[in-house]
């Protein structure tokens, strides 16, 4: 690289970290990217973890804890040592996840990495539209998993008058709505942030107040 082009990029980042919200824009993005990885992260580990150890846990300050059994290293640890990656197979082999959805959760690791642990390189950018969909196509994995395990393992529609009449993907839980309101606000999306705070209003309106 030329020095002309050193300077321009040093350019660059000087007027992205000088410009306020610009750089808010990119702490507020480069948080909310780390937070749906984590939270993706933890479900995909923790479901068949969950499933599978339901037999060892038990509750520890208030938090359930779930010891591994035999049960869960032959049907999840088997597949990697590490439960990340192995958890991500499990889904995987059954059908949950597609060969695409495995290299979005790659990549959006490696971003998250990214962000962790080079926050201040990071700060002199703008946010890419690479990110933005990645962000995206993370909160949309997310919810996908999110709703075949409800209707799936969880049977939400058992005491539903009539089931049939409820989408698969109409069942979600109170965490995955979040997710795509963080999601809308990092991509700064207010009409459909707006759409699903509505959602989220109804819903505890009806289980609080009973209308």
């Amino acid at each position: 690289m030329s020095l002309q082009e050193n300077k321009d990029e040093f350019i660059t980042i000087f007027e992205n970290i000088s410009n306020i919200e610009t750089l808010k824009k990119c702490i507020l993005f480069s948080s909310i990217f780390v937070l749906i990885f984590e939270c993706l992260k933890d479900f995909i580990i923790d479901r068949p973890l969950g499933l599978y150890c339901v037999d060892s846990s038990q509750m520890k300050e208030g938090r359930i804890v779930y010891e591994e059994n035999d049960n869960y290293k032959q049907n999840v640890k088997a597949l990697d040592k590490n439960p990340f990656p192995a958890s991500v197979r499990w889904f995987q082999d059954k059908g949950d996840l597609t060969e695409r959805d495995v290299e979005i959760i790659s990549k959006a690791k490696n971003r998250r990495n990214v962000f962790v642990h080079e926050p201040l390189n990071i700060l002199g950018q703008s946010v890419s539209q690479e990110d933005v969909m990645l962000l995206s196509n993370m909160a949309a994995i997310y919810k996908k998993l999110d709703s075949m395990w409800i209707n799936n393992v969880e049977d939400a529609t058992g005491n539903c008058s009539d089931p049939k009449s409820i989408k698969p993907e109409d069942c979600y839980s109170l965490s995955s709505a979040l997710l795509q309101i963080v999601k809308n606000i990092a991509i700064d999306n207010e009409e459909e942030c707006s759409r699903w705070m509505d959602q989220i209003k109804a819903v505890l309106e009806k289980i609080i107040i009973g209308k």
